[in-house]
């Protein structure tokens, strides 16, 4: 991919960056130019105004001239008797691509574009491009527009269509298309942002076989727009205005095969996506972190620890990856610690990872500080982790908390005791100053001590539970109340954070998949355990 020219980005895209006002403000910065007689009937002219308003003004949801042009010089090949456009917005694609296919010695180019005011919007700047002749522009949803010009006889074939409307409706047009008969052998589609910010649906869709579309049609009545894998700010863009979000229900011509290539390109802010690998996705944590930056465009390679016998890392079923790739844990030896380097490093070559961020457990910690120093130094990869030294530092409780006293800032109040009778001692010396203390382990290994005692849990779960009912300094029965309150809220409206409607394997590999495996493991081996920490895949052993 070519380099950006920075003087061309536009400005930079807001929290809410259309439909607020700005559309109708374009009009007016481009009606309102001195040389607007001179950028009358002229197209290129226009596009340059529209480009200086997202440059200088405010950003604009536009194809830009960089993907622009893989469109026009795919017009240029083609030459589309016929072309549409699914999602015109205020016309820049309508203008670009509408001169292109005059060009070229096409007859129409219908835009179709849901929202009234940006339609109006894209009539008013057709008009000043002098493109009238050969641009229509059709209002209301794109599959409704579809049936209706179909309908009408002004819509027999397309040559040639340009998607760039409701993500989640990509796939159900395309479907109508095929059914109608208007997309068939030959027909060209050009489809924005299915890389960033993604379109699973789509994509699996053109590149399925023959058989596999009719074995999905068998097992499915299609999806709805929340279930499509796209990310919920796309899939909820109308909810503002009310409008329905309900797909078409095409079953589509399961019978066209379509040859399919992805092309990455800049956006006219000139940020391309990333391509992101991101450890430990069988945790939330990594998970989490892999569903945002899918969310926000990227390309998300996810890895993890697994044994070579089963798949277990629930984050390896996300929509939200791209790829997964597994990883052999570190021993805690030179050779094991080498290994992994070499396996992080292997994947970021292969997938071209820009950015790798580590969500590794403790277990890995220092290892992941060494491997971001070798990353770092052979590759072109950027990696979010703390060098050795400095994870080092963290990672061990004591030495944080004297480098943290070092530097003059305040601590805990601190003692190091090194036998029970030294502890025993420095808590009978403190007992009367209302301070409590808990003990910590002074080291790199965070696992709990080898024993469980079942009269810890009976005390303080149990027994002093129940008798604070009955002492004067208990809960109140308010405060009984409130505590059931917060339990039935906990009940009804916390979740999981492995679950996602839009991506619900994770959650279901986990419960079904990752701890079962871990209960039969500690079964057969005889293996006694304490506790478990869901989100973080831990098993406590005895």
């Amino acid at each position: 991919m070519s380099t950006f020219d920075q003087t061309k980005a536009y400005a930079e895209q807001e929290d809410v960056f259309f439909d607020d006002g700005r559309e109708i403000e374009l009009l007016h910065f481009v009606y309102s130019k001195p040389d607007i007689d001179d950028i009358r009937g002229n197209p290129a002219k226009v596009l340059a105004a529209i480009d200086e308003f997202g440059r200088k003004k405010k950003y604009l949801m536009n194809v830009g001239e960089d993907k622009g042009r893989i469109v026009t010089d795919l017009i240029a090949e083609v030459k589309p008797k016929t072309m549409v456009e699914l999602g015109g917005y205020i016309g820049y694609s309508t203008i670009l691509f509408g001169d292109a296919v005059k060009k070229a010695g096409g007859k129409q180019y219908f835009s179709l574009e849901r929202n009234p005011e940006f339609g109006a919007v894209i009539g008013s700047l057709i008009d000043l491009a002098g493109l009238s002749d050969v641009v229509k522009i059709e209002v209301g949803s794109s599959d409704a527009s579809l049936m209706r010009l179909y309908q009408q006889g002004l819509l027999k074939h397309i040559d040639m269509m340009f998607l760039d409307h409701y993500k989640p409706a990509y796939t159900t047009d395309l479907k109508l298309c095929e059914e109608l008969k208007l997309v068939t052998p030959g027909s060209v589609l050009a489809a924005d942002n299915v890389i960033k910010p993604g379109n699973p649906p789509y994509l699996k869709y053109v590149r399925s076989s023959v058989e596999e579309k009719k074995q999905a049609a068998q097992q499915s009545n299609g999806f709805t727009a929340e279930e499509s894998g796209i990310a919920s700010r796309t899939v909820n863009q109308y909810t503002k205005r009310g409008e329905s979000t309900e797909l078409n229900k095409s079953p589509g011509n399961p019978n066209l095969v379509y040859d399919s290539k992805l092309v990455n390109s800049f956006e006219p802010t000139g940020v391309p996506p990333k391509t992101i690998l991101v450890t430990g996705v069988g945790m939330t944590k990594g998970l989490a972190l892999a569903r945002i930056f899918y969310s926000a465009g990227h390309n998300v390679i996810g890895a993890d620890f697994e044994p070579s016998y089963l798949p277990t890392a629930c984050g390896r079923s996300s929509r939200a990856l791209k790829a997964f790739h597994k990883f052999t844990k570190p021993d805690g030896t030179k050779d094991g610690q080498m290994r992994y380097t070499q396996d992080i490093l292997n994947v970021i070559r292969k997938e071209q990872v820009d950015i790798w961020v580590s969500c590794s457990g403790v277990a890995s910690a220092v290892e992941d500080g060494i491997a971001k120093e070798m990353v770092e130094t052979v590759t072109k990869c950027k990696a979010v982790q703390y060098d050795v030294a400095t994870t080092k530092r963290l990672h061990e409780k004591h030495s944080f908390m004297e480098y943290t006293r070092s530097i003059g800032l305040p601590i805990p109040d601190t003692q190091t005791v090194t036998s029970k009778a030294a502890a025993l001692k420095f808590l009978d010396d403190t007992n009367g100053t209302g301070k409590k203390y808990i003990m910590k382990y002074i080291g790199t290994d965070d696992s709990p001590a080898k024993y469980y005692w079942i009269g810890h849990d009976l005390g303080s779960l149990v027994i002093s539970p129940l008798l604070s009912l009955f002492s004067q300094e208990g809960p109140s029965f308010v405060e009984v109340f409130e505590s059931l309150l917060t339990f039935v809220e906990h009940v009804l409206w916390w979740r999981d954070g492995t679950f996602e409607i839009w991506d619900p394997l994770p959650a279901w590999w986990l419960y079904h998949i990752y701890w079962p495996y871990q209960f039969v493991k500690v079964a057969l081996s005889g293996q006694k355990w304490s506790r478990i920490n869901v989100s973080t895949c831990k098993m406590f052993t005895c």
